[in-house]
């Protein structure tokens, strides 16, 4: 028996093989990553976009305790966050509702906040009722 006949180590084929399967396994770890980076993004603007849907909300809320009614009509406005850009818009008007006695001291509060992912256009849409206060004798 000669050493020359004896093999040792792998071929070039075997070579190939396992960097092929280790190239497929780095491509769909590459993938996962980039797919939870995304779902991130998607997840950190819905959480920015609830807070200032909330803090306009409280907004309107605070204008009935200080001025004890709701200014109609709409207001508008952009937020920066992280690099992202919202687009809100509050729109107030009175509630008419026939089968409560004293509706006109009811407003509707409509906010609607856009924000753009790639190409396609997000929005969040929240409608609520906030009465008027009596004046504080």
């Amino acid at each position: 028996m000669s050493l020359l006949n004896k093999s040792s180590g792998f071929t070039l084929i075997e070579v190939l093989v396992a960097i092929v399967i280790l190239a497929i396994g780095l491509v769909s770890v590459i993938e996962g990553m980039a797919r939870t980076e995304q779902a991130f993004r998607i997840s950190q603007n819905l959480v920015i976009s609830s807070e200032i849907l909330e803090q306009k909300m409280t907004e309107s809320e605070l204008e009935v305790r200080q001025f004890h009614q709701l200014r109609t009509g709409q207001d508008k406005g952009k937020e920066q966050f992280l690099g992202q850009e919202f687009s809100w818009v509050k729109e107030v008007r009175p509630y008419v509702d026939e089968s409560i006695s004293d509706a006109t001291k009811l407003n509707q509060v409509t906010i609607r906040i856009q924000w753009k992912e790639g190409s396609r256009r997000n929005n969040w849409n929240a409608t609520t009722i906030i009465a008027n206060r009596e004046k504080e004798l």
